[in-house]
């Protein structure tokens, strides 16, 4: 039985965390977006400011990567890249 009290305890703080976080993003109102682009399989982290995108990170972050024109189902326009200090890609940016 301990060992399931444990796995109860995790899962109640995996739960509480998500719902602090959850709680943060819309204190500031700060969402983050995942859209996986068919034509090659990567996918695209972004911000929105209004209808404007903020591409934050890609997966996979190998080889040579293309930034989309846009992003998402809804097809919103990328004006901006998170600079290297910010851009989730598990690895070093390099532009």
């Amino acid at each position: 039985m301990k060992g399931s009290s444990n796995s109860l305890r995790k899962v109640k703080m995996k739960k509480r965390i998500v719902m602090f976080l959850a709680a943060a993003m819309a204190a500031t109102g700060v969402w983050a977006y995942e859209w996986t682009d068919p034509a090659n399989g990567y996918t695209w982290l972004y911000t929105l400011d209004g209808t404007n995108a903020t591409i934050t990170g890609v997966s996979p972050a190998t080889g040579d990567i293309v930034i989309p024109a846009s992003v998402g189902d809804d097809n919103f326009p990328v004006t901006c890249i998170a600079g290297d200090d910010e851009l989730d890609t598990g690895a070093a940016a390099a532009f």
